[in-house]
């Protein structure tokens, strides 16, 4: 699933369950960098380009982050919990929370599910 924003940014979600690989994952394109975040192998790759003076091309800087496996519905529990506990707004409100289900939506209905 291909989505394009307003700013120029693509995202290509990939999930595949035909396929003799597990895929999880989320790629991101915007000018002057590259995301793609790895849900199974709990990755995040980063490249982006960085000025050298001087120099006819910019330098391609690549990161590897390792993201701490947590469950994410653990997580988001543990969150909740805090938020009712403190009083302190959710990490993601309800206007948040309805666009992420829109954008779902619509990712589904694209692959006709």
């Amino acid at each position: 699933m291909r989505l394009e924003f307003v700013n120029g940014t693509v995202a290509n979600v990939v999930a595949s369950r035909v396929s003799d690989k597990q895929t999880r994952r989320i790629r991101v394109f915007q000018p002057g960098a590259y995301l793609s975040l790895d849900f199974i192998a709990q990755t995040i790759d980063s490249a982006g380009l960085k000025e050298r003076p001087g120099a006819a091309r910019p330098e391609i800087v690549r990161e590897r982050l390792q993201i701490e496996a947590v469950k994410p519905l653990d997580r988001e529990l543990a969150a909740f919990v805090q938020s009712v506990r403190t009083g302190r707004p959710p990490l993601v409100d309800g206007a948040i929370g309805l666009k992420a289900l829109e954008v779902a939506l619509e990712v589904r209905a694209r692959i006709g599910g």
